[in-house]
């Protein structure tokens, strides 16, 4: 009996966990630099395992840093798979991405990428925003709200969204665990006799 009941207590406990069975947890990276000028450009390579919701952002804008774009490239530097800008503060975008390798791209708007990661972005003057508002040598000027001055500095953070274990709804295992001990429990009470 004492072995039954033993077994018993060891099943309960398996059946009992393996709803709350740990999950994969979310993943998030940061980046953070300084441009050297107008035409610098900032890439993070990583590569992803399986396929999972990614969120791409910036919060540099909002500490004085330069009007940021990001664009999303396979690791085989083809047309973007996406692209994230915003005339006036941080960018964030979220893509579903496969199994594979990806290359994240930032810039300082305006300076995007003409098409492929390989033809390469639209200036290349260290000092493409102060040519645009008519200042001599000037770098990191916003040309969207009247050329007010920014910074190099930047800051990225790319999060994948938590991966989870498929396991069993509790429901299924609280009708299932019963009858597993009523067949184990007679298994035992036969042997026994």
């Amino acid at each position: 009996m004492t072995r039954t009941r033993r077994l018993f207590a060891t099943l309960t406990a398996l059946a009992l966990s393996l709803p709350f069975a740990s999950r994969g947890h979310a993943a998030t990276t940061n980046y953070s630099g300084t441009f050297a000028n107008d035409s610098s450009v900032a890439t993070f390579a990583f590569t992803n395992a399986t396929t999972q919701q990614y969120t791409f952002s910036t919060t540099s804008f909002a500490n004085g840093g330069f009007v940021p774009v990001l664009t999303l490239f396979s690791a085989t530097g083809g047309n973007p798979l996406a692209f994230g800008e915003t005339d006036m503060g941080d960018v964030s975008f979220t893509q579903s991405l496969g199994q594979g390798s990806y290359l994240l791209a930032l810039t300082e708007d305006p300076n995007v990428f003409t098409t492929t990661y390989a033809a390469g972005t639209l200036f290349s003057s260290p000092t493409a925003t102060g040519d645009i508002c008519g200042v001599s040598g000037g770098q990191f000027l916003n040309v969207f709200d009247g050329c007010s001055q920014r910074t190099g500095s930047y800051a990225v953070t790319v999060s994948s969204a938590a991966s989870t274990a498929v396991t069993p709804e509790p429901p299924t295992w609280l009708l299932v665990m019963p009858a597993m001990a009523l067949l184990f429990f007679v298994k035992y009470s036969r042997l026994s006799a």
